[in-house]
């Protein structure tokens, strides 16, 4: 797969071909509206027919895809995470100093969770607790442990204070993605603006030298690499 393109919006036909001459079922489009069907209705309450339903295809093209809907849901995670795993991997590319870098990780992030509510509250049902979603689980720690490894630097180089990392990391990477779920943005002025703020707000408490913010956040917004949204 090309690094720049996202599994979420491969259109490749995947599946049966339908009779009547409509296109075919990708898995793009299973993928899109399992994440509306399970806003709506939670995971539980989200099956596999509802989901053919409001695609307009019988359950069996769907099974074709996916044996079960638990595998749907590992996928759609997969398919989600990896957007912002690529994201990432093409920053550590940049070699941007460690706290330049976490805070343009947070900054895209949440322009990211700002454009799409339903799918990130995925990442926090319950049942990815759960045995069966070890391949989810597996993603999101891999997200997790790039945060980490920014916020380790960020105190080895003792640009942050002294803080237990994995602390840090799990508050930063709350924050980040839970920051815009439930606000009404259009009374709060441009995303982009709210993701500074948000970024601003993770990064003052750890640095030692909370006036170097303004620099670190200047610096961050002029890298021009940015996640894949589509």
């Amino acid at each position: 797969m090309n690094k720049s393109e996202s599994p979420i919006s491969g259109k490749r036909p995947v599946g049966r071909p339908r009779a009547d001459g409509r296109p075919h079922l990708s898995k793009h489009a299973v993928f899109k509206t399992a994440a509306q069907m399970i806003a709506r209705f939670g995971y539980a309450g989200a099956s596999l027919r509802k989901i053919a339903d409001q695609l307009d295809v019988s359950a069996p093209s769907i099974l074709n895809m996916f044996k079960t809907k638990d595998q749907l849901l590992n996928e759609l995670i997969v398919a989600l995470a990896s957007r912002t795993l690529l994201f990432h991997e093409a920053l550590e590319q940049e070699n941007l100093a460690p706290e330049v870098a976490l805070y343009k990780m947070i900054y895209e992030e949440v322009i990211s969770v700002a454009g799409a509510h339903e799918l990130t509250r995925l990442f926090y049902l319950p049942e990815l607790r759960l045995a069966g979603f070890e391949v989810a689980q597996a993603q999101r720690e891999s997200m997790i442990a790039n945060f980490k490894r920014c916020v380790v630097q960020c105190v080895d180089c003792q640009v942050f204070r002294e803080v237990d990392s994995m602390l840090a990391t799990e508050q930063i990477f709350q924050l980040t993605e839970t920051s815009m779920i439930a606000l009404e943005l259009e009374s709060l002025g441009s995303i982009e603006a709210q993701a500074s703020a948000a970024a601003d707000l993770a990064l003052r408490g750890f640095l030692a030298r909370p006036s170097r913010l303004a620099e670190i956040s200047k610096k961050a917004r002029s890298c021009k690499i940015v996640p894949n949204r589509s």
